[in-house]
């Protein structure tokens, strides 16, 4: 779980609901760079969508920048979530900066 990726996608304020179940309910599953790998099932579950409703959701988020989806043959779907235009389009809707993680230690 990303707290840094739900984070991001709390602050993009012109998704409509049913997009913001989604992108949190994929961004509950990411790392911190934004890769995840739920089943649709368990998007659907989530998000309290049906699983058609996840699946064209899921093209709408990609059509908008924020989702990249990539399906590998025999293996689960693969998503990851843009955490960098995550974080631009935060910046514009909500006027704060949001920087990104580091491992390095607070002075």
């Amino acid at each position: 779980m990303s707290i840094y990726a739900m984070t991001l996608v709390w602050r993009v304020t012109d998704l409509n609901q049913s997009q913001t179940l989604v992108a949190l309910a994929i961004a509950d599953h990411a790392n911190d760079e934004g890769f995840c790998w739920p089943s649709i099932k368990t998007l659907a579950t989530k998000s309290r969508l049906s699983e058609r409703q996840v699946q064209r959701i899921i093209r709408e988020l990609e059509d908008g920048g924020i989702l990249v989806y990539a399906y590998k043959p025999g293996k689960s779907n693969v998503y990851k979530l843009d955490l960098q235009w995550l974080s631009k389009r935060g910046d514009m809707v909500s006027g704060v900066q949001i920087l990104p993680r580091t491992n390095e230690a607070d002075p």
